[in-house]
């Protein structure tokens, strides 16, 4: 007797874990499909990678040789700030109005 109930206690528990691998699998496929966009967007970046270094390099030995070049560097760190304050405020507004305005 005693010997079938662990028998049964071990099909239980042998049959609860096929479930949860199958569960499993089936739950992996799905993540997998919703990375799908984020694991080809690194996987170019990687790619990119050596370019990069390439294009920064070039782009460091010409900015010391070129005055007008660290002017539209300058330039243009400060328009990536002005976006950077912008998207704060916008962000900072949605958050006010959901918060305080909107209850």
């Amino acid at each position: 007797m005693h010997y079938q109930k662990r028998r049964i206690l071990i099909n239980l528990i042998c049959s609860e874990i096929h479930n949860q691998r199958v569960n499993l699998s089936k739950l992996k496929s799905e993540l997998m499909l919703k990375t799908k966009k984020y694991d080809n967007c690194w996987l170019t970046l990687l790619d990119m990678q050596k370019y990069l270094l390439i294009g920064t390099s070039i782009l460091a030995i010409w900015s010391t040789r070129a005055r007008k070049f660290n002017s539209l560097i300058r330039l243009m760190r400060y328009g990536f700030g002005l976006w950077n304050v912008w998207k704060t405020i916008r962000s900072f507004k949605e958050t006010f109005f959901k918060k305080y305005l909107l209850r």
